[in-house]
């Protein structure tokens, strides 16, 4: 019996990483099947590619291999293009079982989903290692005597569509009943023993030659301390903060054998990797030795809680070449804090990034627009907060109501009116008004494009004493109120509006400001303005490649 995992990464906003080839979550399904004594009568293919391909590609690439099960990873930026893609394998293919998986279902959305798409034939909802052994070994038992009855040789497609008769006890699936209605079989507990799924790695279910040059991404834990009202990380872990961990062993046998690659990234990719401090240190110093002892240049990425970091884990994070360290910030406004439940506390963040800038950690802050409990004015104050550190990056992203969150469940409560398709944009709420949302999204869009002025701009904005938004946003008001792109620029047309608005921004700036900038303070912005410019061209490069 023939699996092909289906995956479908989003662009990565941040310039530099490499192209991911593979996907762990379907790594680990297929690792976790090596427990079953039928894996050796599986072949396994992949079909990896991003969210700018085109259904009618990924359609040709599944067709290609024939598989008997099509198994794809699901997220709010892939789902829509999914949608298209399944109708269109079955169709070609009637006898394919289809099935979907990933954070984009809970035990709600799960069985609402299969009902709307009738070429899904089963989902699986919440860790889906177990379930989908179980599954997989079901439908080869169907698919074995099916093929000995058609006297066909194996590996032909001969299932038929399936019901979902032997199925019911296989918990977290959302099926079909007998009635043609879509229901739940019953909820799938987490594995409480991490290390019961074999890792991809050290089993070789992910080759790590063919990444040479690429990107790895190991978990060293599952899981999240946090319940963050935005976040979807309570609704995969049941609704618990109870966070559950690979051995350290085990993980520093994968950093063993992947620094003994020629990968170029690694990526812990965790909710908070530095929860318990203690084994996150461990897990740097060992990066830290293996950096020595191989000269490797290897970079590593991952996301850690500001309040749980210290002196010693942002130096040894230097020691390992952490070159990109996500730092969850969200707001600084106590009402909207309080809205989402998460906690804050503002002085140990400046002092993790003075730390940090004064040791040359590359720290990331997030905020986010849009979040209940905020507003136009307190958004813009985290963001002049946030902006003026001395940090070089920093995201900023809209709210999206994903599926299983607290916001989403308590959507309507709220008063927050949201896109009904992935990957559900907030549209307005009783803080921000739709057209408010629109202004401030398109300055973070602006904001992010012109990252390369930070260091300028906030000088700027100091000489000049007024608040580092208002450099932007008194620009973007003199704008025409819709401006076709995006970002990142997804298109030419986007590009070359991006073009314009830069041109235009650099000119206001220095109508408006150049008083205050001295010769070297223009060439400077000269400069940074003449980088922007490359990078929108490399992103152009990147589009006509098809590789983002």
């Amino acid at each position: 019996m023939k699996i092909t995992f289906l995956s479908v990464h989003s662009k990565d906003h941040a310039p530099g990483f490499p192209v991911w080839r593979y996907n762990l979550a379907c790594a680990y399904l297929q690792a976790y099947l090596t427990k079953s004594p039928i894996y050796g009568e599986l072949q396994f293919t992949h079909v990896v590619d991003y969210e700018s391909a085109s259904a009618s590609s990924l359609v040709e690439r599944i067709l290609a291999e024939r598989p008997d099960v099509l198994a794809a990873s699901c997220y709010c930026w892939n789902w829509k293009l999914f949608c298209e893609v399944f109708p269109q394998v079955k169709q070609a293919l009637p006898h394919l079982v289809i099935v979907a998986g990933g954070p984009q279902f809970d035990l709600t959305t799960g069985p609402e989903e299969l009902g709307r798409h009738p070429a899904l034939d089963f989902i699986v909802v919440g860790e889906g290692e177990v379930t989908f052994l179980e599954l997989v070994e079901h439908l080869h038992r169907r698919h074995t005597g099916a093929v000995a009855a058609a006297g066909r040789p194996r590996g032909l497609p001969v299932l038929g569509s399936p019901s979902s008769d032997g199925v019911g006890g296989i918990a977290g699936l959302a099926v079909r009943t007998a009635s043609g209605a879509t229901a739940m079989t019953s909820c799938r507990e987490v594995l409480e023993e991490l290390d019961d799924i074999p890792s991809p790695y050290l089993h070789g279910i992910v080759d790590l030659e063919t990444l040479r040059n690429g990107i790895v991404a190991i978990e060293t834990q599952r899981g999240c301390p946090y319940t963050c009202a935005y976040c979807d990380y309570p609704k995969r872990e049941l609704g618990t903060t109870k966070v559950r961990f690979f051995s350290e062993e085990r993980v520093l046998k994968e950093i063993d054998l992947i620094y003994a690659s020629k990968v170029r990234q690694l990526y812990l990719m965790d909710a908070t990797f530095n929860s318990k401090r203690a084994r996150a240190k461990n897990i740097l110093r060992h990066i830290v030795k293996l950096r020595t002892e191989r000269a490797s240049r290897m970079a590593v990425s991952t996301e850690m809680f500001p309040e749980l970091m210290d002196e010693e884990m942002l130096l040894l994070s230097r020691d390992a070449n952490l070159n990109y360290i996500e730092v969850g910030v969200q707001s600084l406004n106590p009402s909207a804090l309080a809205a989402m439940q998460r906690p804050r506390k503002d002085p140990k963040l400046r002092e993790v990034i003075d730390i940090a800038v004064r040791n040359q950690v590359r720290i990331v802050p997030q905020i986010i627009l849009g979040l209940p409990g905020d507003s136009e004015e307190g958004f813009y104050s985290t963001f002049d907060q946030i902006y003026s550190l001395p940090t070089i990056d920093f995201q900023c992203f809209r709210l999206l109501l994903l599926p299983g969150t607290p916001y989403r469940a308590r959507a309507a409560e709220l008063g927050l009116v949201y896109n009904p398709q992935p990957p559900y944009q907030l549209l307005s709420s009783r803080d921000f008004t739709a057209e408010q949302l629109e202004r401030l999204d398109r300055f973070r869009k602006f904001a992010l494009m012109i990252l390369e002025l930070k260091p300028t701009l906030t000088a700027l904005a100091t000489a000049c004493e007024v608040p580092h938004h208002r450099l932007i946003a008194d620009f973007l008001e003199a704008q025409p109120s819709h401006c076709a792109w995006d970002w990142p620029v997804q298109s030419v047309p986007q590009r070359q509006e991006a073009g314009r608005l830069l041109a235009g921004f650099m000119a206001h700036l220095l109508e408006a400001h150049g008083p205050a900038l001295d010769d070297v303070a223009r060439q400077r912005l000269a400069e940074q303005g003449k980088r922007i410019e490359t990078y929108l061209e490399l992103q152009m490069y990147v589009i006509k490649k098809g590789v983002a």
